[in-house]
């Protein structure tokens, strides 16, 4: 019994063990059930967040789709106001062109007229004394012809009265000796023969008469040549007055103040440094201009004309050499250079060191067109060309021909004023200025002037003209980092001389000349109908680029391209695309970062010397207005096919950052 109930405690132990092991393995399975339901439930729960962040990107998807319909419905609005306002300016621009014409279309046909009344007079006057002196000729013509018939009338009656006594004579002769008929005979032949030499007298009497008559016609014919001569060189006056008056106005319409640009090529062994310049065409140069944030931007400048790194120095002054005419007309004209130190502004108007007849500078070229145009007029003109040469360092004016004897200035009353009579002696007078003046380490720091002054009168009416030209080589304008005295001088100078221009650029009736030394000088060859021609010279190292959207910025204060900052806006972005397209038709693969770039304006400012509106101007327009992003928008998209649209739409990846849209 103590056995069997050790046995059956054993199998209860051991039931109890079996129950305890299988409720174990329930509670184990159990709690893998609830694993196995918590895998479950956030396996539904993922579920449910991925269908609901797949709902949310369809509907982000929708959004976004929404929004580029809209913009691009927005843009084609755009692109249309921005079209009918570029119709409504071209209309307007052309309506002032139109009135312009017209303006001054009536005062050239007043002028004309006023020129035929006085030609009409003149004339009538003429015709009146040339009737008085045919008056006078004919009745002294008919004097004479009294005369003539007197005496005639005396010959023939003396004649007759002498045929009438050799009739009587010959036939007291006849009744005395002839008697045969051989005498008879031969007197009939004598009769006879002096009827023939009677006949030949009256004919040769009538040709004499014939040939006076022809004489006297022709006589009257060459009087009226000489007549119509007399008028012509009365009139040759007027004609050359007027051809003066038309050619200043044709120079005129081309732009009192021009702007020039000329690109200056790379120093041997510099050929393999990175260029700033990016584009260059006829009237465009674009610049690459670095950033702080690393990134490349891009400025887009136009000019009248730029001239290109293999333009030579004859191709600058074919466009310069129409000016030279004026001076000798009588106007006056200024030719700037303007850049940083080393862009090339000595070359351009003198040349290198050693001068050939092919790299002779600006200034030799002018000097000798007026000593040939001269030589043209002098059996019309009688031209003295004389010349001084000054240099304005620190807003101080210094005579650089202090040892070459002359007279006393014009503009600068203690300067000499030397006179030169052919291109060699400016040589000489230049290579002695050279020693002269201010140069330190870092180039020239001082502007210089080279002034011709040119009287001359005329040989028949003794009337005098006098012109002047200036041919000024102005200082380096790079910023310095020391603001010293010769620094503050310079840009207050350039600064200066540039609200001077704009404030004539805009015809504004008042213009402060007296602000610095540099357009007080100036003053006669800036203002009324002077003309204006300045060279803007770009350093092509890329180190520069900052100095030479300086110098940009400074030539588009005053340039009268386009007044309109938008118009402006639109034509710098269409310059952009214009490079673009064509290094992408060249096969460069930069093509897309230039549109996707900044413009340089947005990144850099103006010169240091600008004072605080200016430079409110400058971070106000770091912002562009609605205005600038819809034209900027709409050249954009009138360029987009050219430049290659389906590349830039066509990668996804692309769509949120090339900058297109």
């Amino acid at each position: 019994e103590k056995e069997l109930r050790a046995q059956q405690e054993k199998a209860r132990k051991e039931e109890e063990d079996r129950i305890k092991r299988e409720k174990e393995l329930v509670a184990q399975q159990e709690k893998a059930r609830k694993k196995e339901e918590a895998r479950i439930r956030k396996e539904k729960e993922a579920l449910a967040r991925k269908e609901k962040a797949r709902k949310e990107k369809m509907e982000r998807i929708k959004r976004e789709k929404r929004e580029l319909e809209k913009q691009e419905n927005a843009r084609r609005r755009e692109e249309e106001c921005v079209k009918r306002e570029n119709l409504s300016l071209a209309q307007k621009e052309k309506a002032r062109e139109e009135q312009g014409r017209l303006r001054k279309e009536i005062e050239l046909l007043a002028l004309q007229d006023k020129a035929k009344e006085e030609e009409i007079a003149a004339i009538e006057l003429e015709g009146i004394n040339r009737e008085r002196r045919l008056l006078l000729e004919e009745e002294k013509a008919n004097k004479e012809e009294e005369e003539q018939e007197r005496i005639e009338r005396e010959k023939e009656e003396e004649r007759a009265r002498k045929k009438d006594e050799y009739i009587r004579r010959m036939d007291e002769y006849n009744k005395l000796h002839i008697n045969s008929p051989k005498q008879r005979e031969l007197v009939g032949q004598q009769d006879k023969s002096l009827q023939n030499l009677r006949s030949t007298l009256s004919t040769t009497k009538t040709d004499v008469r014939s040939m006076q008559n022809i004489c006297q016609d022709e006589a009257d014919n060459l009087g009226k040549h000489v007549d119509t001569i007399c008028q012509a060189a009365a009139g040759y006056k007027k004609v050359l007055e007027e051809n003066r008056k038309l050619y200043n106005q044709v120079q005129d319409l081309k732009g009192s103040i021009r702007v020039y640009c000329r690109v200056r090529p790379s120093l041997p062994g510099q050929e393999n440094q990175a260029t700033c310049v990016d584009y260059i065409d006829d009237e465009t140069v674009t610049i690459i201009v670095p950033s702080k944030s690393g990134k490349e931007g891009r400025k887009a400048s136009m000019f009248n004309k730029v001239f290109g790194p293999s333009a030579t120095q004859e191709e600058v002054f074919s466009d310069t050499q129409p000016l030279i005419r004026s001076v000798l007309d009588g106007f006056n004209v200024c030719i700037f250079a303007c850049g940083q130190t080393g862009a090339g502004k000595t070359y351009t108007l003198t040349g290198p060191g050693e001068i050939t007849p092919e790299t002779m500078g600006v200034s030799y070229r002018a000097l000798n067109d007026l000593f040939l145009i001269s030589e043209e007029r002098k059996n019309l003109m009688n031209y003295e060309i004389s010349i001084n040469m000054l240099e304005i360092y620190n807003d101080e004016i210094k005579d650089l021909l202090i040892c070459q004897p002359a007279k006393k200035g014009i503009n600068v009353p203690d300067a000499n004023l030397v006179p030169i009579s052919s291109t060699d002696d400016v040589m000489n007078l230049m290579n002695l200025c050279k020693k002269n003046r201010e140069v330190n380490d870092h180039g020239s720091r001082s502007h210089s002037f080279l002034t011709a002054h040119v009287f001359g009168k005329d040989l028949t009416s003794g009337t005098t003209t006098r012109g002047c030209m200036h041919l000024v080589d102005l200082a380096g304008n790079e910023k310095l980092d020391n603001s010293d005295d010769e620094a503050t001088h310079i840009n207050k100078s350039l600064s200066t001389l540039g609200d001077v221009l704009v404030a004539l650029a805009n015809k504004s009736s008042r213009v402060n000349y007296k602000a610095c030394k540099l357009t007080q000088l100036l003053q006669d060859s800036l203002g009324a109908q002077a003309k204006i021609l300045m060279f803007v010279h770009v350093h092509p190292n890329m180190d520069e680029a900052l100095e030479t959207l300086s110098t940009f910025k400074f030539a588009e204060r005053f340039s009268t391209l386009e007044k309109s900052s938008d118009v402006r806006d639109i034509k710098e972005q269409i310059c952009l695309l214009k490079s673009a397209l064509a290094k992408k038709e060249a096969g460069d693969t930069g093509w897309q970062d230039m549109i996707s770039s900044p413009r340089s304006g947005e990144q850099n400012g103006a010169f240091e010397d600008d004072d605080d509106s200016a430079k409110a101007k400058n971070s106000s327009s770091k912002q562009p207005t609605k205005s600038a992003h819809v034209k900027r928008a709409a050249a954009l998209a009138a360029v987009a096919a050219k430049l290659g649209k389906q590349a830039a739409f066509s990668d996804p990846k692309k769509k949120k950052g090339n900058g297109v849209l």
